[in-house]
């Protein structure tokens, strides 16, 4: 698979040399901080499920979430996904 790799010369000062860098910083309240911190709790409570189901940790791939607002809904219906239950231990 051929790809096409364009690398050009970069006419600007360097960072070190300008006057102002603007940049974003992601501290803890940030929604990204937040999904990371909420994935990867998700991802520790599935291994320990994958442990005491079978033993061993199944292939998993959980690097993607999403905030969204709105109000919770503090009943669980047959019809949600098991995963829901994970965190009441």
């Amino acid at each position: 698979m051929a790809r096409d790799i364009v690398v050009e010369r970069l006419h600007a000062s360097p960072v070190a040399e300008q006057k102002v860098e603007i940049v974003e910083r992601k501290g803890l309240g940030h929604p990204d901080s937040i999904c990371d911190g909420i994935m990867e709790d998700v991802a520790q409570a599935l291994v320990r499920e994958y442990l005491a189901r079978f033993g061993t940790v199944l292939h998993f791939n959980l690097d993607k979430g999403m905030l969204v607002a709105g109000r919770p809904s503090l009943t669980l219906t047959r019809r949600e996904p098991y995963i829901g239950r994970l965190f009441a231990t």
